[in-house]
């Protein structure tokens, strides 16, 4: 489990910056949540960090779920 989450995370750091309000990937956007401030997954605070990781592990456990 403990391999997951870090593939988890390494995956989260490499899709770029994230908005520091709502925590979506930047994604190409010039702004969000009318704002410009987007950062690198490791300068997000560390509860923002887990609660994009608890994401995607609850994403991940509703599609293996119905495979």
């Amino acid at each position: 489990m403990k391999d997951f989450l870090l593939g988890i995370e390494d995956d989260l750091r490499s899709k770029g910056n994230y908005c520091c309000y709502c925590l979506q990937p930047q994604d190409g956007k010039i702004s969000c949540c009318q704002e410009n401030h987007f950062v690198p997954f490791d300068d997000l605070y560390e509860e923002d960090q887990k609660a994009l990781i608890e994401e995607v592990t609850t994403e991940y456990e509703a599609w293996s779920k119905t495979q």
